[in-house]
């Protein structure tokens, strides 16, 4: 267990230094052009600030639970030596229902760094999507996973499922345009 969540650490970790390594050092990262895209002048380097965020976020939350696991298979494993009859079975099957949870959550943390683990941070959006860092006149927005909000450089940014309804209602908006989630009205101002 231990050495697979490390395998995840070290992967995430590789794939980080290679893509800044891969990076074409001749362009200035603030100012890339996407193939039909207009420049991103400065969301860029947020974007892959947020990603690095997102999978660091991920990994720790996998270690917490793996290590939740563990204390509840060793928690009911103890059980089994110091007590007898229903009292027994209660704690086993309590502790067998906690593992079960937290397998499930684990499951969910693994499919998100597999989303995470895909995406290209640097890769300039012209369109609300997956992989998009979405400024908006109430916030910036990165269409990844569900993680919620996050101080990023001193910045407060949502990072939201491409599922999430917001997200589903600016993937049809343009920039200029305003989509209204809740009663409150969102203007797209850029899009990375």
């Amino acid at each position: 267990k231990c050495a697979w969540s490390w395998g995840l650490l070290v992967g995430a970790k590789m794939w980080m230094f290679c893509q800044k390594k891969n990076r074409n050092s001749d362009k200035d990262p603030i100012t890339l052009q996407g193939a039909g895209s207009r420049a991103v002048p400065h969301l860029s380097p947020v974007k892959q600030n947020v990603h690095e965020q997102c999978l660091l976020i991920v990994h720790e939350r996998i270690r917490e639970i793996e290590a939740s696991i563990a204390d509840a298979r060793l928690s009911s494993q103890s059980d089994t030596k110091s007590s007898a009859g229903d009292k027994h079975e209660t704690g086993r099957a309590m502790a067998q229902l906690e593992i079960e949870k937290q397998q499930t959550s684990l499951g969910n943390l693994i499919g998100m760094l597999a989303i995470l683990q895909r995406m290209d941070p640097e890769r300039a959006h012209d369109r609300v999507g997956e992989g998009a860092l979405v400024r908006t006149d109430r916030g910036l927005y990165y269409i990844a996973v569900g993680l919620g909000r996050l101080a990023v450089n001193g910045q407060d940014v949502a990072v939201i499922s491409p599922q999430a309804p917001l997200a589903a209602l600016l993937k049809s908006t343009t920039i200029g345009n305003t989509a209204t989630f809740n009663g409150v009205d969102h203007t797209l101002i850029e899009i990375s």
